[in-house]
């Protein structure tokens, strides 16, 4: 899969801008603050239907307008044939902004498209993830599952709304306006939608250990062995449905005296272990950042397996964040892929051998 086209209308700091890309290697070249990062959150934005930046999507149309479109253009490795992807956000009204997509000139829902375009994106935010909030972790999850499985999108679009119509539903028999056995039909809703979304996540991260073990020592040199352990918030024994009846029983009161879901996929975390001691403790600031490449090999590699085709791969000025070797181990994986990477410099591009077929796109003001 690559990139032909980008077309931005009013997107950020860009009145209108056209990007023509490359199969292979595409250097987007400028110094801060010149809009480097607004193309990559364009173009990944089509991938998860949200920004990696903020949930703000005001902030998205240019400042002073109240309209922003744009559109990528890409091929499939399985169809030569070009496809086009279309979003627009509208804050006309003045209070919420309006989405609307289009595949190919047809109006679609995100859940009907996830995964039709494909991006791997690399920020020097990532290199935080181990440390990180656990949300930030279970965004990552969430967003990898369900771009290879959009079944899972649904369900977790589902599962939020259940939750928040569950915690409503909590503070109403809290304050005597609501009796408790109207939580009977949400709950049922909630132990459904909660066992398949741990399921998933469990199977998935299985795939994802049978591939750090592999990619970890190759990149570190080392024997270390990396995994990531499924940190549920509530005890997991064999029958998952029972154990999270059991849960859900167990904190009737206090869900009622907080007015919130206190457990569930929402309040579980994922926990990287280098030979089973706990990386964010333990583990030295290189570890970590190796962790997080060999995580992001590994989620190129599952894309690819899933769905055979080769995503884009988008580096945000991460080139900068990482060493030699560790630069020496990333750029071993971009054979027959399209990359596109923003810097502030060229000098990057002596890394790369065949310089020449670089596509070089440079901004100007």
């Amino acid at each position: 899969m690559y990139l032909t086209t980008l077309q931005l209308n009013n997107f950020r700091n860009f009145k209108e801008g056209r990007f023509n890309f490359k199969q292979g290697l595409n250097f987007i070249v400028a110094p801060n603050t010149y809009g480097k990062t607004n193309i990559l959150e364009a173009i990944y934005f089509l991938v998860i239907f949200q920004s990696f930046r903020n949930n703000e999507l005001r902030s998205l149309i240019r400042e002073n307008l109240e309209i922003t479109e744009w559109e990528v253009r890409f091929k499939k490795e399985s169809d030569d044939k070009d496809q086009k992807l279309w979003a627009v956000l509208d804050f006309s009204n003045g209070k919420v902004v309006h989405k609307a997509f289009k595949l190919n000139g047809v109006k679609k829902q995100p859940y009907q498209i996830m995964g039709e375009f494909q991006a791997v994106l690399f920020t020097p935010q990532d290199l935080n993830l181990v440390c990180d909030q656990p949300s930030s972790r279970r965004h990552f999850i969430d967003t990898l599952i369900s771009r290879i499985n959009p079944l899972y999108y649904r369900n977790l679009l589902n599962y939020k709304r259940v939750v928040r119509a569950r915690n409503r539903l909590l503070y109403l028999i809290q304050i005597g306006k609501a009796e408790m056995k109207e939580l009977d039909f949400w709950n049922k809703q909630f132990l459904s939608l909660a066992e398949f979304l741990v399921r998933e996540r469990v199977l998935v991260l299985r795939k994802i250990n049978q591939q750090l073990k592999e990619i970890y020592p190759r990149i570190t040199d080392t024997k270390d062995l990396l995994r990531i352990d499924y940190q549920t918030s509530f005890t997991y024994q064999n029958d998952l449905k029972n154990s999270l009846t059991l849960k859900l029983n167990e904190v009737r009161n206090e869900e009622i005296d907080s007015a919130q879901t206190v457990f569930g996929p929402h309040r579980d975390d994922l926990v990287f272990k280098l030979d089973d001691k706990k990386l964010a403790l333990y583990g030295s600031r290189g570890e970590q950042r190796s962790a997080i490449l060999s995580l992001k090999i590994t989620e190129l590699n599952l894309i690819k397996k899933k769905l055979g085709e080769s995503p884009v791969l988008l580096l945000d000025d991460v080139l900068s964040e990482l060493d030699h070797k560790r630069q020496t181990a990333l750029l071993g994986v971009l054979d027959n892929l399209q990359v596109i990477i923003t810097t502030t410099e060229t000098g990057h591009l002596k890394r790369f051998n065949h310089a020449s077929q670089v596509n070089l796109i440079k901004l100007r003001k």
